[in-house]
């Protein structure tokens, strides 16, 4: 009595498996995705901040000398 295989992957493999491999990608996405935003957050408002104290500070660079020296 060999049964088709269509029967073992429909009935009884797939079904428990399914379930608990949507889980886990449903779970492992959301804490990607929240991951992703409160990183992308993070450097943005450091970024903003950075660029703040480097325009209030005015360095005086000497842009000739530092091209010269990278060339």
């Amino acid at each position: 009595m060999n049964r088709p295989l269509t029967y073992v992957t429909d009935k009884s493999i797939i079904p428990s498996m399914a379930d608990s491999v949507i889980m886990y990608e449903i779970v492992s996405g959301t804490f990607l995705i929240l991951g992703s935003i409160l990183i992308t957050i993070r450097y943005k408002y450091r970024a903003q901040r950075q660029a703040k104290v480097f325009l209030n500070s005015k360095p005086k660079i000497d842009w000739m000398k530092i091209t010269s020296k990278t060339r």
